[in-house]
């Protein structure tokens, strides 16, 4: 695929790292709040349309109330149910897709663009995974908040083949935003939390199917995904962005992918003390001799080094570790991450784990020596990640097995560094000491040493210093 003709789409639809789904949660509650105040007429037969769309050139994008499943003659009344609907002329046109016939209007989409099918798919399966978060949304006044779609991915999808479903592009696209709507006021109601369920899980279905139709994701998977959930096969957000890759960080302007223009940025370090290096970037050192001097140091000479643009995406994008190891490149600790709060959310589940997605994100290893006499020097650099099978197989069971544990209130039952390299134990640095004067140490997630040598010394890895290959 040439990328030349939709790289610069990269701009307007990388998405912002952290919790995608847990950011927009303020946004579809607005949202859900305002679709169930809609008006609605008596029964199926007199509704009431709320344009919400257009024009584009004579169709709307509406919905009308109710829909059919607030028939109260149904086993199973929902009060909000809206039907999604286009107009002409102001009339309804009858034309009715379900996210069935959307998944084949991709694929018949893919096969009208031709050449410029592979890309497209890119560009439409970027926009769905962005829906699902309604990251393209703005709020035109207090609590309204309408989908407006990037200008220059609307006009390539145009380019590329103009109909999409029997419509036109935008009006297909907005009128899968109706669908979504819908779905998250029939499944997440006012007044009840805001889940994966209804907008989320529809949107990131059909980025899934995008991806199949790449070839960038399996048919047999999505379909086992499918039947397993009950009509919808949502892509992991990783996933998403890995494959999607619009979603992700432009190149720089140099054309230097983000993780070479750090590394190139300093690698005239290597070799040199914590406070050699620290002087090199303009900066005083500090000589307080703190527990965490090397992490602190060189965190700070990053962010002279790269600026405060690629500092903060640094930081956005990536894990960074600053480690020490012996000489045989093992680290010298075990390394932690986040501590497991009391109120850990015991039913949530695997994807939408804090812990999958600190871990599905890429690390960047600052690697110095140890040193006994507080003279660290920097050995090498390595961008590397944990492989989405240890991933999903090895870390989701030892995540699992300690949300077990926790529940049964048995620390003594969760997983240990003598089982896995994947392992739970206490932070002793994040201690707290209550209004009774009694200690508390959390617990937390933690990779053993061996592992983290393994993944910096991989050959997927891209470091310089001992870690260039």
């Amino acid at each position: 695929m040439d990328w030349e003709n939709v790289a610069h789409l990269a701009d307007v639809l990388a998405v912002p790292t952290g919790r995608l789904g847990a950011a927009a949660r303020l946004r579809r509650e607005a949202a859900i709040a305002e679709a169930a105040s809609f008006s609605a007429g008596r029964d199926q037969s007199d509704r009431i349309t709320t344009p919400l769309y257009g024009p584009f050139d004579d169709l709307w994008v509406a919905v009308s109330k109710p829909g059919k499943e607030a028939d109260p003659s149904r086993s199973r009344v929902n009060p909000n149910d809206m039907t999604p609907c286009v107009l002409k002329d102001g009339s309804d046109t009858g034309y009715r897709p379900t996210f069935g016939d959307v998944y084949s209007a991709i694929q018949t989409y893919a096969l009208d663009a031709g050449d410029l099918g592979e890309s497209a798919l890119h560009v439409l399966g970027a926009l769905f995974f962005r829906n699902a978060f309604m990251l393209d949304h703005r709020e035109i006044a207090p609590g309204m908040w309408r989908y407006a779609p990037p200008e220059p991915a609307l006009s390539y999808l145009v380019s590329a083949c103009p109909i999409i479903g029997e419509m036109p592009v935008p009006v297909l696209l907005h009128l899968v935003e109706a669908l979504a709507l819908n779905e998250d006021v029939k499944y997440c109601p006012p007044g009840t939390p805001v889940t994966e369920s209804g907008r989320q899980n529809n949107m990131l279905t059909c980025a899934h199917m995008s991806a199949v139709f790449l070839n960038a994701a399996r048919i047999g998977k999505f379909v086992d995904a499918m039947t397993r959930g009950r009509g919808v096969a949502p892509i992991g957000q990783q996933a998403g962005i890995d494959i999607f890759r619009l979603l992700s960080l432009p190149e720089s302007p140099e054309g230097v992918c983000f993780e070479d223009s750090v590394l190139d940025r300093c690698r005239d370090m290597l070799g040199r003390t914590v406070e050699e290096v620290v002087r090199s970037a303009g900066l005083e050192p500090d000589l307080s001799g703190r527990k965490d001097r090397v992490a602190a140091e060189f965190k700070r000479t990053l962010g002279q080094v790269l600026g405060e643009e690629g500092n903060a995406s640094l930081w956005q994008n990536f894990n960074v570790k600053t480690i020490r190891v012996n000489n045989a490149g093992v680290p010298a600790e075990d390394i932690s991450f986040s501590t497991i709060g009391q109120d850990v959310a015991v039913t949530e589940s695997w994807d939408s784990s804090d812990l999958k997605l600190c871990w599905q994100r890429p690390f960047l290893f600052n690697v110095f020596s140890v040193s006994a006499s507080k003279e660290e020097r920097l050995l090498g650099m390595a961008f590397c990640s944990i492989p989405s099978e240890d991933l999903d197989e090895r870390a989701q069971g030892v995540w699992r097995n300690a949300i077990r544990g926790l529940m049964r209130g048995d620390r003594s039952a969760l997983p240990k560094k003598s089982e896995s390299e994947f392992f739970v134990r206490d932070h002793g640095s994040h201690k707290t000491v209550g209004p009774d004067g009694e200690t508390t140490t959390p617990l937390a997630f933690w990779l053993s040493g061996e592992y983290v040598q393994a993944l910096i010394e991989g050959r997927d890895s891209r470091g310089i210093g001992r870690y260039e290959h």
